[in-house]
């Protein structure tokens, strides 16, 4: 984390954190959206899910990717909350 000042390396730990929390709590969310499926529409409705996600996801990383102005989005958002 050579060059990162420490604004950068507290919002990477942020970023970090906000993953894992996310990562850790969507097998209960799914849990609970597939608790209500029959056993014919758990394809269906798992697919729901996921789509739903993904979907969800999408422009979050196109407005970070975007406001980063650069192909590295991580590291282009570090840059554009850094503070002099």
């Amino acid at each position: 984390m050579a060059g990162l000042t420490q604004a950068q390396r507290a919002l990477l730990g942020l970023i970090a954190l906000l993953g894992l929390g996310i990562g850790g709590s969507f097998p209960s969310l799914m849990t609970l959206a597939m608790s209500g499926a029959t056993r014919e529409d758990a394809g269906l409705a798992s697919g729901l899910v996921n789509t739903a996600a993904q979907v969800g996801g999408a422009p979050d990383d196109g407005s970070f990717m975007n406001t980063s102005g650069c192909s590295r989005p991580l590291i282009g958002l570090l840059r554009t909350y850094q503070v002099d």
